[in-house]
């Protein structure tokens, strides 16, 4: 079974990375990784930064510790420069962003997808969706829950992938 799962993780590595190279060139700068649980996209964003050679950035990890060295009513204001600093920490043109759910923190009142959009201009963007796909749509909370997201990556000059 656990040879199963492992087979399974590399081929889902395997094809996103054949699909993020697809988009090498193109408008498309992010791609999302959706579908299967946290730890299986964890597992296909780290194969994958190991299989191109690119900084894994644990995003939830990192930025809450340089988050708690500013006072939570500086944070809404500090946490874009935060996140930024993350990324321009690690060398070339790639970054692979795991464990997003602190961009989504309403108290950081943050756009997070708007914010994964703008660091794809300096960037190309592996990112784990913390939520889950509906066709070509991602989602991230329930409707009424006041940090639910809908968007199309197309739309956002993206792609995603879709765990088996």
């Amino acid at each position: 079974m656990k040879e199963a799962a492992s087979l399974n993780l590399s081929n889902d590595v395997e094809q996103a990375a054949s699909l993020f190279e697809s988009m090498h060139g193109s408008d498309q700068r992010v791609l999302w990784v959706a579908g299967g649980s946290a730890a299986y996209r964890s597992g296909i964003v780290m194969g994958l930064a190991d299989k191109i050679r690119v900084p894994f950035l644990d995003i939830g990890k990192t930025l809450s510790a340089a988050l708690l060295d500013v006072s939570p009513n500086l944070r809404p204001v500090s946490v874009e420069d935060c996140f930024y600093d993350l990324l321009d920490a690690g060398e070339g043109a790639t970054r692979c962003l795991d464990l997003l759910d602190i961009l989504f923190e309403e108290t950081l009142l943050l756009d997070a997808v708007s914010l994964i959009h703008a660091s794809s201009r300096r960037f190309r963007i592996v990112a784990s969706w913390p939520g889950h796909a509906d066709g070509d749509k991602l989602f991230y909370a329930p409707s009424e829950h006041p940090s639910h997201v809908e968007f199309q990556p197309a739309k956002f000059g993206g792609n995603f992938y879709l765990a088996s």
